[in-house]
């Protein structure tokens, strides 16, 4: 039971400090956009590719 003494307080800290590092992010704005860059490499929108037009031989 005497490592309790130990152990609450330092759960407590250890819950602090990632409160901390949490509400520092927020407002940091690292949490912002979170699926911007997932959208964006998934998206193909490449406008240098050519089209084949219906008169062009198939490519074999």
């Amino acid at each position: 039971m005497e490592v309790l003494i130990i152990l609450v307080p330092l759960s407590v800290l250890i819950l602090l400090v990632a409160v901390w590092l949490l509400f520092k992010m927020i407002t940091s704005g690292q949490l912002q956009e979170s699926e911007g860059a997932a959208w964006r490499i998934l998206m193909d929108n490449d406008t240098t590719a050519t089209h084949a037009s219906p008169d062009d031989p198939p490519r074999q």
